[in-house]
């Protein structure tokens, strides 16, 4: 039982890790493609431009390399973009380790937490603003993301073809698909109407 205690939350743990640094890779993607967008436009646009944005420093045009002023630079170049891909990359091995070793439903719940770390990443990393509804958002990801782990599942079951396809054919699930793609047109128009 201890064992299979540290090995659940174990793989919680990866998981949530994984999920965060997927959505900073992101992020710094995102980053990476935003700095060499100022570049770019300080130089084409600004015959002086005092600008200091992590590509290369530059106080004039006269510093700046000829190279960069025949064309827009590389944003696979930039530090944020290699380091965000590898994040990325990383994130995503994680993510596979942790299937090893939690259930599926319990994984794919735990990767909503890259809402939070998207909401984090953003209003500090990139300086976009957040609204109080993203920050109520984040709280009740948090709520059940918590409930989950506390409350959830926490066994693998194997299922031959057979009993999927039973499965499939009971009341129970066929009224929840239903449920589930009547949802969906709900969902969407309340959001059309919050976001009006």
């Amino acid at each position: 039982m201890t064992q299979l205690c540290v090995g659940l939350y174990g793989g919680i743990a990866i998981a949530l890790a994984a999920s965060v640094l997927i959505n900073l890779g992101t992020n710094l993607l995102k980053l990476g493609h935003l700095r060499v967008e100022e570049f770019s436009s300080a130089i084409y646009h600004n015959p002086s431009p005092k600008y200091s944005n992590g590509l290369m420093p530059c106080s004039s045009t006269a510093q700046v390399p000829s190279m960069y002023l025949n064309r827009r630079p590389s944003v696979f170049k930039t530090w944020q973009w290699q380091t965000g891909f590898a994040l990325f990359l990383l994130g995503n091995a994680a993510t596979l380790g942790a299937l090893s070793v939690i259930p599926v439903s319990l994984l794919s719940a735990l990767a909503s937490v890259q809402f939070v770390s998207n909401t984090l990443f953003t209003t500090c990393a990139l300086k976009e603003k957040a609204s109080r509804n993203t920050w109520v958002g984040c709280a009740l990801i948090t709520l059940a993301l918590c409930c989950i782990v506390v409350f959830g599942s926490h066994d693998t079951k194997e299922y031959t073809s057979e009993e999927l396809q039973r499965n499939y054919g009971n009341t129970g699930v066929i009224v929840y698909l239903c449920c589930a793609l009547l949802a969906l047109p709900i969902a969407h128009m309340l959001y059309e109407n919050c976001k009006a």
